[in-house]
């Protein structure tokens, strides 16, 4: 049905013109262009997060660990590897990770969601380094584990006081 106001057409003029269809193609670029590097950068910053989260729960259980058992225990970093492992200090057998139900490790290479992040350092050290924890929850000095990824970064301090953990 078509009326004098041009306002609905019916028929084989019906649809759009190619004019339309090219303005539409163009603003959705447009759109495209400022939107993709502001959510490529945001999965960047998520990933380091998970990565310093990562190594907050390794400390953390550790920690817990080393009160709940009266001894201490280790989280081994190995910053040429990219990797972690928590250990007994007494007998060096790496401690189960209850929610893989396997030695508590992580790998930033062969995980997905971690990998090509860089473990920078501890402390200011770089290769093997052990973060101990006493048995009363009390790390054996203060620590700060530095990562990147890209253009980002961030700290995972250990308070030297208490072993509590925060990420910077």
């Amino acid at each position: 049905m078509a009326t004098d106001q041009g306002l609905m057409r019916v028929g084989a003029g019906a649809g759009f013109s190619l004019l339309e269809i090219l303005i539409v193609v163009a603003v959705l670029g447009i759109a495209a262009l400022t939107i993709v590097p502001t959510f490529l950068s945001h999965n960047d910053e998520q990933k380091i997060m998970l990565a310093a989260n990562e190594i907050q729960n390794a400390l953390r259980y550790a920690r817990e660990m080393a009160v709940r058992d009266h001894r201490s225990k280790e989280v081994k970093f190995d910053t040429d590897n990219e990797s972690l492992q928590v250990i007994d200090a007494v007998s060096s057998t790496p401690e189960t990770d209850p929610s893989r139900k396997g030695d508590y490790r992580l790998d930033f290479p062969s995980n997905s969601l971690l990998a090509g992040v860089d473990i920078v350092s501890v402390g200011s050290v770089t290769g093997i380094i052990t973060v101990t924890f006493l048995a009363t929850g009390q790390p054996d000095a203060a620590n700060t584990i530095v990562l990147s990824y890209g253009p980002h970064s961030r700290v995972v301090t250990v308070d030297e006081f208490t072993g509590r953990t925060w990420v910077q």
